[in-house]
């Protein structure tokens, strides 16, 4: 992705003047304290860094604030998560029992805790009366889907999982 809509019509580097061709999205989780981040081959620490993504104007690499932009997300009345959601990560198919795959997903899991819990992050949809929520523990189905799916066939077999107590039965407060 060399563009969002908060950067879409940044054409000079506004630090240097460099024409921008594209954009470096980092993704950050910030914290209350001081951390340290390695970004685009330097390390840098921040003091109290809100969660978000920073923008890096290419091929400068200076570190752009974009003014923030209007929402463009629509909402259809479809249902919501609640605040307190419980979510769960299922793996289906043999490809993620390769042992060569479970540091990547063991970072995921990591990933995907921190995005739920992160007050700025998920709490920002507080707005949709969606919160904060938390991770349980990943499912792994080894069995392979057909090559071939439909969304129908998708929902029939995570009731039957749920049914099963394959998977964690979440109605109640998941998502």
């Amino acid at each position: 992705m060399d563009r969002c809509d908060s950067c879409r019509n940044i054409l000079k580097c506004p630090i240097c003047g460099t024409s921008s061709h594209s954009f470096r999205h980092v993704g950050v989780r910030g914290t209350k304290s001081r951390f340290r981040i390695p970004v685009v081959d330097y390390n840098l620490t921040y003091d109290k860094q809100p969660s978000g993504i920073w923008h890096y104007s290419q091929p400068c690499n200076h570190r752009v604030h974009p003014a923030a932009t209007s929402s463009i997300v629509k909402y259809n009345g479809g249902p919501l998560w609640q605040d307190g959601y419980t979510w769960q990560d299922i793996y289906w198919g043999s490809y993620y029992t390769k042992p060569s795959l479970s540091q990547w997903m063991k970072r995921l899991e990591l990933v995907v805790a921190h995005l739920e819990s992160d007050t700025s992050y998920s709490g920002g949809l507080s707005t949709y009366n969606v919160g904060t929520g938390k991770l349980i523990g990943p499912v792994m189905i080894p069995q392979d889907p057909s090559s071939q799916i439909s969304n129908d066939q998708i929902a029939k077999t995570l009731i039957g999982w749920i049914s099963s107590g394959t998977v964690a039965d979440l109605s109640a407060n998941g998502g």
